[in-house]
């Protein structure tokens, strides 16, 4: 389903998962959605890092990920390539934020700046640190990769409820919409 085709209500979906290039609005999305459906959101940075961007072994993080989608309802957002079928399989709607490279990457500058409620226990990377300067060469590449993964994996599970939503105006429509 394309944005904009057909109205849809959020709350007919209990199990959502949420993909898109850092800096897309996946953390923004999910908490307005959060906020319309009461669902527990699950940030997969926030599993996949411990403190001082410490990852955790690749059979934790998949425990983790089982763990959360056991429940009944739940939004999970985030990439993470090596787990995204096993998300995609147990969902009810994928959302996947398509916005353009430079926005994102304004987006990623910015929100150093900004507390960060969903990823507590992870300290800010310097704008200025070699950290930072690698994410943002990833963010170069990443949406197209990511893009390409959740089309492709779309096209595996037809039956699953897709929304591409374009640009930042295609997601404030969306929301907008929800809101009513």
């Amino acid at each position: 389903m394309e944005m904009g085709r057909s109205s849809m209500n959020i709350r007919e979906y209990n199990k959502i998962v949420i993909f898109g290039a850092s800096g897309a609005g996946k953390s923004y999305v999910s908490r307005r959605i959060a906020e319309l459906t009461g669902y527990p959101v699950y940030h997969l940075d926030g599993v996949f890092f411990h403190q001082g961007w410490v990852t955790v072994s690749e059979d934790e993080f998949i425990t983790r990920q089982r763990e959360m989608m056991n429940k009944g309802a739940w939004i999970i957002e985030g990439n993470y390539k090596k787990t995204m079928e096993f998300r995609i399989a147990a969902d009810d709607l994928v959302i996947l934020l398509d916005v353009n490279r430079f926005i994102r990457i304004w987006a990623t500058t910015q929100r150093q700046y900004k507390k960060r409620p969903e990823l507590p226990d992870l300290e800010k990377r310097s704008v200025f640190s070699k950290e930072f300067f690698d994410l943002i060469k990833l963010q170069w590449s990443h949406g197209k990769a990511t893009h390409d993964k959740v089309m492709e994996l779309c096209s595996k599970y037809p039956d699953k409820a897709f929304l591409h939503v374009i640009g930042r105006r295609g997601v404030k429509r969306l929301l907008e919409e929800w809101e009513t």
